[in-house]
């Protein structure tokens, strides 16, 4: 199996090998629209037009080409929506997007913005399956130290700050902003 420019041998990390046989997957299956579907789910942008890169830094939105929250929130959407679906028992179902999420995770080689939005997702549906609501504000902090704690120097990196401050602003000022909105 190849991938353009990339020989899949048994060398190579298995992470890797599947990151690669998905994106040739979703280009036997999109064909040439496949770009954007590899930079959304598995942060592969080479596939991108110059073009297309250009649009989306006019129109803003750049920044939704990398893999983040935004990806984790949809793919897990679906997930969640076909389990349900199946009528399998939610402890079941938070196991399962547990693994999922895990496995994405690594996929994507442990990107602290893949791993505090899974985290923050394990945490609501652990929440949902106990029948409380998950702090937003705790278990933002439980995804800054796990990420943290293997990899301390983390901290220092400008993504992983933007990342969280982000987050904390969704967090701290939804209520301020909705309320400000319905005025």
């Amino acid at each position: 199996l190849t991938y353009p420019g990339v020989v899949l041998s048994g060398h190579q990390d298995g992470w890797l090998r599947a990151r690669l046989f998905l994106a040739a997957r979703l280009d036997l299956l999109l064909g040439q629209g496949s770009g954007l579907g590899k930079a959304l789910l598995l942060g592969l942008r080479d596939g991108l037009s110059e073009e297309m890169n250009q649009d989306f830094r006019e129109a803003g939105i750049a920044h939704v080409l990398a893999v983040s929250g935004l990806h984790v929130t949809l793919l897990m959407a679906g997930v969640l929506f076909l389990l349900r679906r199946l009528g399998l028992p939610p402890l079941f179902v938070l196991a399962v997007a547990s693994l999922l999420l895990l496995a994405y995770c690594r996929l994507l080689a442990f990107t602290p913005s893949i791993v505090r939005a899974s985290i923050l997702t394990a945490a609501y549906l652990l929440g949902r399956v106990l029948r409380r609501q998950a702090d937003p504000l705790t278990s933002l902090s439980l995804a800054g130290l796990v990420i943290l704690l293997p990899r301390p120097l983390d901290m220092f990196s400008v993504g992983f700050q933007l990342s969280f401050l982000a987050v904390l602003g969704i967090f701290t000022l939804a209520d301020w902003l909705d309320s400000l909105v319905k005025k």
